[in-house]
């Protein structure tokens, strides 16, 4: 079946915006296998499909959305291994260097996505006042590492709803 070349162009169109192939196709009403082809075509003329749809993520409102997804996916990520840390079988004083580590990593992302995202400066802060938290309590008082992984859990996904929100 023959296609209007605007069908090609709303579904670049589509898929530079942000959405996945699939959903474009589907949008622009054509097999998933005429958009690889028509993406495949365009590349090898010069015209790559993937690289604009890179740039618009990261310019505009695709820059928003990209580190709204970016932190979704390390929040859960961080809150797996907050979880597994918590009932690993593990020394308290390793239990309290995995959970300064693992704060150490969420204050360097944070910081990282406020960088990008002023909004979320305010949390980059609040990330770091937990990261020293975890460090103080782990030179400190390493015996309460398991009750601190217990609250931090939590806490820091109450955090990212109030920052995020």
């Amino acid at each position: 079946m023959a296609h209007d070349p605007k069908t090609r162009q709303r579904l670049r169109a589509a898929f530079v915006s942000g959405m996945t192939l699939e959903e474009a196709a589907a949008q622009a009403r054509v097999a998933l296998s005429t958009a690889i082809r028509w993406r495949t075509q365009a590349k090898d003329l010069g015209d790559d499909w993937e690289r604009h749809r890179a740039a618009s993520l990261v310019s505009g409102s695709g820059k928003q959305d990209l580190v709204q997804d970016i932190l979704r996916q390390f929040l859960l990520a961080h809150q797996t291994a907050m979880t597994d840390l918590a009932t690993a079988e593990i020394t308290p004083e390793d239990r309290v260097k995995l959970l300064a580590s693992l704060s150490d990593a969420f204050n360097k992302t944070m910081s990282a996505l406020a960088k990008t995202s002023p909004d979320l400066d305010r949390l980059g802060v609040a990330s770091e006042t937990l990261t020293l938290l975890a460090h103080f309590v782990a030179n400190h008082f390493p015996r309460h590492g398991p009750a601190l992984v217990e609250i931090m859990e939590p806490f820091g996904a109450e955090l990212a709803r109030h920052y995020d929100g």
